[in-house]
């Protein structure tokens, strides 16, 4: 049985404007949400959506004309009332902050974007058009997640990357969602149906949602005492109260959304710090290492101990440096010495060229220079560099 893909409803009662998504996503989906969206009568729109995905392009045309209509004043409920898988899970996230709904039996996938055949980003080679396509994609895709749910954006890269399926709680817990409609005749869906499958048996059920019951508040309670904890007029009716308490309820769902974000703010910091300390410590132990092996190089005999002064040296890296310093320095200062008689007699042997080269006539530089060339050339230029110091 096919289903209506796209449907447009005025609604007189609640002041919304309605439109439903359903199936596949493609041009003609895409044209006329974003038809609605521009053309819509009132401030207050409901996009209904029972999708497995579609098209990437045409996602992001609705999602533009979404945020257009929000920028411009207005107001969008979202209301998974089935699948919100790929780019409907984006659309889905997009809604209102406060009024994306989702019914309990529902659920969203979610993956980063790839081709009609199935190709991953991983699967192209590197410098292919197309992979520097979808990778543009999905980082877009990934900053309209981190608006829309306030989460990190290594957070959301892994999500999509690891190809995650969420069920109507987790879709509220990640901050894809901000609450739950519970309906009176939730179908039944078992498992391995298809996601198409699931969008063609929840797409032809009446939703009868479960109303909220007013409050119900024993006669002994004193109603002005009520109104005024609730900050309302002592002489409010019950529906007054009603409407303040769900006001209430209302904002503590967010504030719960918002803890749930900060919560996962808290692990990636936690995580971030646990990097930069293990990247700390492979420092600190190259280190370690380091000062060791001059240790042993000042003095070799300590070899064999190499493991276990590294040990040592880990349990108190500073006392450690501390106590055998002076060894290293010491070697140090002797490879300086060395150094320095090494260059020394360098410089005397040069000198003494310099001062052969200057007693040599005309007549014996040109001998000299047919039977050892070698030789005159080292005489030429340790006098020319020791002239001044041989005059």
């Amino acid at each position: 049985m096919n289903k209506i893909k796209v449907e447009i409803v005025n609604n007189k009662l609640d002041g919304f404007s309605e439109v439903t998504l359903r199936g596949d996503i493609g041009n003609y989906e895409a044209y006329s949400i974003t038809d609605f969206f521009n053309n819509c009568s009132t401030k207050k729109a409901r996009l209904r959506i029972n999708s497995f995905g579609g098209n990437i392009q045409d996602a992001f045309d609705i999602i533009t004309s979404m945020q257009i209509f929000m920028d411009s004043g207005g107001l969008i409920e979202t209301v998974v009332s089935g699948r919100a898988d790929s780019c409907a899970g984006w659309i889905a996230a997009c809604g209102s902050k406060g009024y994306r709904k989702v019914m309990q039996f529902a659920g969203g996938f979610f993956h980063a974007p790839l081709l009609a055949d199935g190709t991953r980003i991983k699967d192209l080679p590197d410098g292919d058009p197309t992979k520097e396509m979808l990778k543009d994609y999905f980082d877009k895709l990934i900053e309209i997640f981190v608006s829309s749910t306030g989460r990190q954006y290594s957070y959301i890269k892994d999500i999509m990357e690891d190809e995650t399926e969420m069920d109507a709680f987790s879709l509220i817990k990640e901050g894809f969602a901000d609450s739950v409609i519970r309906v009176n005749n939730a179908p039944i869906l078992k498992n391995g149906l298809t996601k198409q499958e699931i969008v063609n048996i929840t797409s032809s059920i009446e939703y009868s949602i479960i109303e909220d019951k007013n409050i119900n508040i024993n006669n002994n309670v004193n109603m002005k005492e009520v109104a005024k904890i609730l900050n309302l007029n002592p002489e409010a009716s019950q529906d007054a109260i009603t409407g303040a308490v769900k006001a209430i309820n209302e904002k503590l769902s967010l504030a719960q959304s918002d803890i749930t974000c900060k919560n996962a703010e808290i692990v990636d910091l936690k995580a971030k710090y646990k990097i930069a300390n293990e990247e700390l410590s492979t420092l600190k132990n190259s280190e370690i290492i380091k000062f060791v092996d001059s240790l042993i190089e000042s003095e070799p005999a300590k070899a064999d101990q190499k493991t276990a002064l590294i040990n040592l040296a880990k349990v108190d890296f500073e006392t450690f440096k501390s106590m055998n310093e002076s060894v290293v320095n010491k070697g140090s200062q002797i490879d300086a010495d060395i150094k320095e008689q090494g260059e020394k007699t360098k410089k005397e042997s040069e000198l003494i060229l310099a001062n052969e080269f200057k007693n040599l006539d005309i007549k014996e530089r040109i001998e000299l220079r047919n039977s050892n060339f070698k030789k005159y050339s080292r005489m030429v230029n340790a006098y020319e560099t020791l002239a001044t110091e041989i005059l």
